[in-house]
C-alpha cells in the first residue's frame, strides 16, 4: 500500500509540475479521437447524400450511347427487354466554344430519368437558350451569348445562357470525359431543349431496371443486378450496331459508284 501511495503521489506531482504539457497531451488524444470518428462517419454520410440525390433526380441505371445513333430498331430492343422498367431517349453533341478552348457536351434536357437540378436562373425554354454546368458559373454568366465553332446536329451556333444546373450523371468535378474534338477533354456539359437538335436518330438512351428499386446504388447487390440485366439488351444492341455498320458501308459504296461510274466493286 505504501508503494502505491508513493506512486500516486509522484504521478500527481508530475502532473501539477507539467500541467500545460499534460493538458496538451489530453487535447491531442481527444482531437485524434474526434478525427477518427469524423472519418469513420464521412463515408456513410457521403453515400447517403449521394443516394438521396440520385433518388431525387431518378438517376438511370445505365446509359446507352452509339456513334451510329439510336434508331427505331434500337429503341424497340431497349424498351422490349423484359428487365427494363423505363427508357428515355435524347440527343447529345460535343461542341467547341468559339471564344476559348472549352469543349462542352450538350444534352437535350431530360425531365424523367437523370434529371437536372437547377442551381441558378431557369431551364432553357426554346432552341436558342442553354444552361451550363454550375461549375462553369465563374467563367460564364446568365444573359451572356455563347457560340460554337461547329455545332454538328445543333440547329444553332449561338445560344443565350439562361441558367446553371447540376447533373446526377457527372460526379467528378474535374473530369467530364473525353471527346474527339478540341484538346480531347470535355470542359463541362450543357443542356438545351429537344427541338434544338436536328437529327433523324437519337444519340443517348437512359434506362432503369425493374429489380433495382430501393437498392443502394453503392451496394454490391445493385451492381450485380445491373450487370446481369444489361447483358441481354447489350448483345442485341451489338448485333444492331453491326447491321447499321454494314448498311452504312453499302450506302457509301453506292454513293461512291454514282460519283465514279468506272468504279468496279471487288466483291
Amino acid at each position: 500500500m505504501m508503494r502505491k501511495s508513493i506512486l500516486w503521489k509522484d504521478a500527481f506531482q508530475t502532473i501539477t509540475h507539467s500541467l500545460g504539457r499534460y493538458i496538451a497531451i489530453i487535447l491531442l488524444i481527444g482531437l485524434g479521437t474526434f478525427a477518427f470518428v469524423g472519418l469513420k462517419m464521412a463515408g456513410p454520410d457521403m453515400r447517403a447524400t449521394g443516394a438521396d440525390f440520385f433518388t431525387k433526380h431518378n438517376l438511370a441505371d445505365v446509359t446507352v450511347t452509339s456513334n451510329y445513333g439510336i434508331n427505331s430498331t434500337d429503341r424497340a430492343t431497349i424498351k422490349n427487354s423484359p428487365a427494363v422498367k423505363q427508357a428515355t431517349f435524347g440527343y447529345l453533341q460535343d461542341a467547341k466554344v468559339k471564344s476559348n478552348q472549352d469543349v462542352l457536351r450538350v444534352f437535350s434536357q431530360s425531365n424523367t430519368l437523370s434529371s437536372y437540378e437547377l442551381i441558378k436562373g431557369h431551364f432553357p425554354e426554346n432552341n436558342k437558350e442553354i444552361a451550363l454546368s454550375y461549375l462553369l458559373k465563374k467563367k460564364y454568366h446568365i444573359g451572356e451569348k455563347i457560340s460554337f465553332t461547329k455545332p454538328g446536329i445543333l440547329k444553332n451556333k449561338t445560344y443565350k445562357i439562361v441558367g446553371f444546373v447540376k447533373s446526377s450523371e457527372f460526379l467528378d468535378k474535374t473530369q467530364f470525359g473525353q471527346t474527339n474534338i478540341g484538346n480531347g477533354q470535355l470542359s463541362g456539359f450543357a443542356v438545351t431543349t429537344h427541338n434544338a437538335f436536328a437529327s433523324p436518330v437519337y444519340q443517348v438512351s437512359r434506362v432503369t431496371f425493374k429489380n433495382t428499386a430501393n437498392l443502394s446504388p453503392f451496394s454490391v447487390t445493385y451492381r450485380n443486378r445491373v450487370y446481369h440485366d444489361q447483358n441481354k439488351p447489350q448483345k442485341a444492341l451489338n448485333k444492331n450496331r453491326q447491321d447499321k455498320y454494314d448498311k452504312y458501308v453499302q450506302l457509301y459504296k453506292q454513293q461512291y459508284q454514282k460519283r465514279h461510274p468506272y468504279y468496279t466493286r471487288s466483291n
